[in-house]
This record gives structure tokens, C-alpha cells and sequence, in this order.
């Protein structure tokens, strides 16, 4: 069971505790790191595909939806064809970048989009990395990442791409905070 952590202040050691998953989540960068990473990998597995939005919220020119793990690879290039309509090249290339249409499992086209792949362990995270540049209006943002979690992509957590990096060995524990 996770215990959270809050009403830590600069200058003050003292906290009140309760169980919640939102406030771990901010143990897990302030106080405690140890502890609650033990439990969150408890919790996850680090095999999980997960998925997030990588730049604000909200209306913009373009968006970046990030995803890693064990199926990332497989499960963009189950979503995208090429303009013509044919399936991406197999295997995608580590550090390229392929213009693509990102289609529902249908077949709808939802958007062009820009591909960028990074294998592990050479990517952020440590796993196989994939981020879409999208569109940036909320519809498009919207369908893309429905159709990305009814695939099997789990949300990702606030802070879960920087976790598997440190866990991976990416980073140390200074760079993470």
C-alpha cells in the first residue's frame, strides 16, 4: 500500500500522511524517492506500453504524443501507413523519422503525422521509444490517443517516462530530480 506524503515545506521535515496515488506521485520527487519508487514498481510493470502528451495542453500548431515500451514499435506501425496506403517499412529504423498517416483500426485516416523512433537502450527511457508529431487541436490530439489506448497503451503517469529512465539506468537519481 503507498503512503503520500504531503504538506512538506521547504522548511519543515515533518509531513502528514495518507494513502493516495496523486500525492506518491509528488513524494516520488521531493521527499522519499527511494520508498516510493520500491512501491511503485510494485504497482507497474515496466513492461507496460504507455503513452502522454509530450507538449502542453491545449490549441497549438503541432502536438507530440510520446510513447514507450515492449510494444510501441508494433503498435505504431500497426496505426500508420505511408501517404500511398501501404504498411511502414519492418523493422522501423532506430533514429528516423517517417511521415506517415496515423489510421484508426478501421482504416480512417486521422491525421498526417511525423514519426520519430528510438530504440532502446538508446532512447530517454531505455525502452523502445516513439513520438508523434500531430496536429495540435484537441480533436485530433483526442482521437489519436484513444485510438493509441484502446490499442493496449496504458496513460502514462505524471513523471513515468522519467522513472523508467532512472530505472533503465538512463540517469542517475540527481539528473531524475
Amino acid at each position: 500500500r503507498l503512503v503520500a506524503c504531503h504538506g512538506i515545506s521547504e522548511r519543515s521535515s515533518t509531513a502528514r500522511c495518507r494513502p493516495t496515488w496523486s500525492f506518491a506521485l509528488r513524494c516520488f520527487f521531493t521527499r522519499g524517492f527511494f520508498v516510493h519508487l520500491i512501491s511503485f514498481r510494485a504497482m507497474y510493470s515496466s513492461t507496460d506500453t504507455i503513452a502522454a502528451l509530450s507538449t502542453p495542453v491545449g490549441e497549438s500548431g503541432i502536438a507530440v504524443i510520446r510513447m514507450s515500451g515492449a510494444q510501441a514499435l508494433e503498435i505504431a506501425a500497426s496505426l500508420t501507413r505511408t501517404p500511398a496506403g501501404r504498411p511502414l517499412e519492418d523493422p522501423l529504423e532506430h533514429r528516423r523519422l517517417y511521415h506517415a498517416h496515423f489510421v484508426s483500426p478501421s482504416g480512417e485516416r486521422i491525421d498526417d503525422v511525423m514519426l520519430a523512433v528510438m530504440r532502446g537502450p538508446e532512447s530517454y527511457t531505455g525502452d523502445d521509444v516513439i513520438e508523434l508529431s500531430c496536429h495540435g487541436g484537441f480533436a485530433v490530439v483526442g482521437r489519436i490517443l484513444e485510438t493509441l489506448f484502446s490499442a493496449g497503451v496504458r496513460p502514462a503517469e505524471a513523471g513515468e517516462f522519467t522513472r523508467r529512465a532512472f530505472l533503465n539506468g538512463q540517469m542517475d537519481l540527481i539528473q531524475a530530480e
